[in-house]
Formats: structure tokens, C-alpha cells, sequence
């Protein structure tokens, strides 16, 4: 895909240490796979390391002594394109970054409203260096256009792309019978994942099990606590059983309450493992991956625009989990948001900023 005489060296500078388990998978795959496609890619760490242990005013502080042992080692690999991974601002890292290589902001989430439900310390903080950070990079790529459009992120120049995220898993190769299991799969039971309204749901839903898969296994009794006895809750303490837990369900749930993380859209992971592996999938907000593709195995329950549906008539999903029933998504969905076909195209764009 790329010209030898420039190969890309990408330094992917990310705020995620190896606790964070969902999101280091994810990143391990998409750097394999640009491996493959020729660049040559080394991650770093801001701070270090520990960030899921503290509060947030302390990881600033960390984050912040952090930068020259960052921008050295970055410096010393030699990158033709510095990706970050936009998390919070640490004052001077980007403009630091940017005297060594073009700097391009990974962005998955609208941080001032994240921020707006966090402390005033917190919303001071970013009030402060927020937009001296944001009129670094020379680009940036986003998970959803809703994202990319937001005016909070009107500040940024240089180029922009929206690359959703895509999917690793093989398609299952059969498909469970007996009685239907319906499941939701969750990292850490956020408010966004609403597993309050998953429980009310899973009351009325006699005709079938009700499971959570939650992966990695840490939480699994805070989880447990949210859904009730109705619920089963299953911890999967490896990716594989992760994956063979999806596997045996007839359909997966996605997160119920996106819009308490101030979202319409999203393009969750577990969406994609569910997809991925070919699983009926119901979802309550528009997908953009997902959603527009013509197949009756995913039942979309809100339209492009539309806020995330919160109040779900029991009666459909009844008839989507009978319709859903031993049968897998056609394969040119799973196909769809095939993680290599994303990445070959995110890889085209950081290559195009390196060498503007």
C-alpha cells in the first residue's frame, strides 16, 4: 500500500495502560494489522502507568511530570506521524510532540460533556488547557461523525476522518438451539451500559435466559448487584471464553442508556463482537457501522438523528429473539466492519499526513 522510501513509522502515544483490557485488545490488533500493511509502529504510555487506580486531578499531575521521559522516547523512535489517543489535555505534551513529527488526535468520546458530570476542579482544569492543546495536531480521526461534527471540536484544524471501529472475530461456525439466550456483554457496568434497564427488561422476557458476560472478571459481583437474581451473570476470565460465551447466545443486547454519555451514535466494541462472530444484534441507537446495512438480523430500534431509544416495548423483542432464533447475520454483514478494511483506510490517512 505504501512506497518503501517512505515507510511510515507511527509513534501511538494512548493514556491506556495493560488495566484497561477492552481497549489495549482493540490497540494490539489495529497495530498488528498496520504492522502487516508495512509501517512500523511503537506505543508509549502517558504517565506512568496505574491511571485506572487514581482520580483524575492526580493523573493530571502525573501526565504532566511525564512529558519529557514521553516526548524523548518518542523523539529517539523517529516517527513519520505521532497518533494520540485524546483522553485530557496535559499542557506543553502536544506542542512537544508536534517539534517532532505531524501530531493526528484519536478521538472516541466528546470530553467536555464526559467532563461536565465530573468535579469543578476537573471542569476548571480542562477550561484551562483544553484549547491550547487542541490548536496543536495536524488532524484528527473520529468514531463517529456525530463526534466529528460536535462544536466542542470546532477548534481543531487540519484534516479530519471518521473510521468506526471494527471487528476481529471469526464468524461462528454453528449456531446454538434449545432454549433462547439473549446477552449483553459489558467491560465495567458504566451508566451508559443501563444494565438498571437491561434487569426491568429481563423480567418480562420469560421465554428466554437472560445472561451479562462481563470480561475482564474484576467486576463481575458489582454487576451482579445491578441486575438482580433474574440475571445471570457469567465472568469470562479469558478472551477465549469471552468469545465462546457470545457464541452459545441467540441475540445480543447493546448498551440501553447511550444517552447518558450525551451520545446518539456510537460504535461500541462488544457491538462489534457481536456482529463480528455473527450474532442477531438489537441495538437502541443508530450505529453507523451497523445500522444502515439492509439485514433483518439486527433490529435497530432508533433512526439516524434519533435519540437512543430508552423505553423498548417487551412484545418486539419477543418476536426478534423468536424471528433470531438458530440463525447467524449473512456474512457480508459480519464482512461490513471487518477490522482490516477499516484500519487499511485509517493507515492511508495517517500516511497522507506524515508526508503532506
Amino acid at each position: 500500500m505504501q512506497d518503501d522510501s517512505r515507510m511510515l513509522r507511527i509513534a501511538y502515544v494512548t493514556p491506556y495502560d495493560e488495566q484497561y483490557h477492552s481497549v489495549n485488545i482493540h490497540t494490539a490488533r489495529r497495530v498488528a494489522e498496520w504492522n502487516r500493511l508495512g509501517a512500523s509502529v511503537e506505543q508509549f504510555v502517558i504517565g506512568d502507568g496505574g491511571r485506572s487506580r487514581r482520580g483524575a486531578i492526580s493523573n493530571a499531575i502525573v501526565d504532566f511530570r511525564d512529558r519529557s521521559r514521553l516526548t524523548s522516547a518518542v523523539e529517539n523512535f523517529g516517527p513519520s506521524v505521532i497518533y494520540v489517543r485524546w483522553l485530557s489535555p496535559v499542557p506543553g505534551l502536544l506542542m512537544k510532540l508536534n517539534s517532532i513529527a505531524p501530531v493526528v488526535l484519536d478521538i472516541h468520546a466528546n470530553d467536555i460533556r464526559e467532563t461536565a458530570r465530573e468535579s469543578k476542579m476537573r471542569q476548571t482544569y480542562m477550561k484551562m488547557y483544553r484549547n491550547a492543546e487542541l490548536r496543536v495536531p495536524n488532524g484528527a480521526t473520529f468514531v463517529v461523525n456525530e463526534l466529528a461534527e460536535a462544536p466542542e471540536y470546532d477548534i481543531l484544524a487540519g484534516r479530519r476522518a471518521v473510521f468506526g471501529n471494527g471487528s476481529w472475530v471469526e464468524r461462528r461456525a454453528s449456531i446454538p438451539d434449545g432454549k433462547p439466550k439473549v446477552g449483553i456483554a459489558v467491560g465495567a457496568p458504566n451508566a451508559w451500559t443501563a444494565l438498571d434497564r437491561y434487569a426491568t427488561l429481563a423480567q418480562v422476557l420469560q421465554d428466554a435466559a437472560i445472561w451479562v458476560a462481563v470480561c475482564p472478571p474484576d467486576l463481575v459481583h458489582e454487576v451482579q448487584s445491578q441486575v438482580g437474581g433474574t440475571v445471570k451473570v457469567v465472568a469470562a476470565a479469558s478472551e477465549q471464553e469471552y468469545y465462546a460465551e457470545l457464541a452459545s447466545w441467540t441475540v445480543g443486547m447493546a448498551s440501553l442508556g447511550l444517552e447518558r454519555k450525551g451520545l446518539r451514535t456510537a460504535t461500541p466494541l462488544k457491538v462489534r463482537d457481536y456482529v463480528g462472530i455473527g450474532l442477531p444484534t438489537i441495538l437502541p441507537f443508530w450505529d453507523e457501522g451497523v445500522s444502515p446495512l439492509a439485514d433483518p438480523l439486527v433490529l435497530q430500534l432508533a433512526g439516524e438523528g434519533e435519540l437512543p431509544a430508552s423505553n423498548i416495548d417487551p412484545n418486539l423483542i419477543r418476536q426478534f429473539i423468536r424471528a433470531a432464533h438458530g440463525k447467524n447475520l449473512s456474512p457480508a454483514t459480519c464482512d461490513h466492519i471487518s477490522g482490516v478494511s477499516i484500519e487499511s483506510r485509517r493507515l492511508k490517512f495517517l500516511n497522507e499526513i506524515a508526508y503532506l
